[in-house]
């Protein structure tokens, strides 16, 4: 944040677009992986599929920085994330199916970028559908996103005291 002069949209916009080419890449790795050489059927349409993770990255990424953003120590916050990642995929529907949640566990899961990518991917892969059977999720991602962003700016602002 200093070294961008102060300016939180040149921070985000900076370690941004490091992490979604980083992650970008291996999620490009990982679809060529599991989809090509290991020959596991994509029913729906591929192109819907890389914007879909695209958006999934660059929902992470805010959600990422704010958590991060929230501890002292780096360690700390790997601690956590560590410590929170099995629960928190048991809660996204995956797993377990969402429908069958309790009512304060999805509540829960509706602020993880995870459960609206999820469901998206499963339409998209499994049942054969596109990015438009999916606009209720990607809605719910860039709600996210736009969410996390947010917090993200408030919880800078506030410990730079700006």
């Amino acid at each position: 944040y200093q070294l961008a002069g102060n300016r939180f949209t040149i921070a985000f916009a900076g370690k941004g677009a490091f992490y979604f080419v980083l992650y970008g890449i291996y999620a490009l790795f990982f679809l060529t992986v599991n989809f090509t050489i290991l020959t596991l059927p994509v029913r729906g349409d591929y192109f819907s599929l890389v914007l879909l993770i695209g958006l999934f990255i660059a929902t992470l990424i805010p959600m990422a920085l704010w958590l991060g953003s929230l501890f002292k120590t780096t360690l700390l916050a790997v601690q956590l994330m560590g410590f929170s990642t099995y629960p928190f995929f048991l809660i996204t529907g995956y797993a377990w199916p969402y429908e069958e949640l309790p009512f304060f566990l999805k509540a829960l899961s509706s602020l993880l970028p995870t459960t609206p990518f999820l469901q998206a991917y499963t339409t998209i892969v499994q049942q054969g559908g596109g990015l438009w059977q999916a606009i209720p999720q990607v809605v719910h991602l860039s709600a996210l996103w736009l969410a996390y962003a947010i917090l993200l700016a408030i919880n800078v602002r506030r410990s730079y005291k700006v």
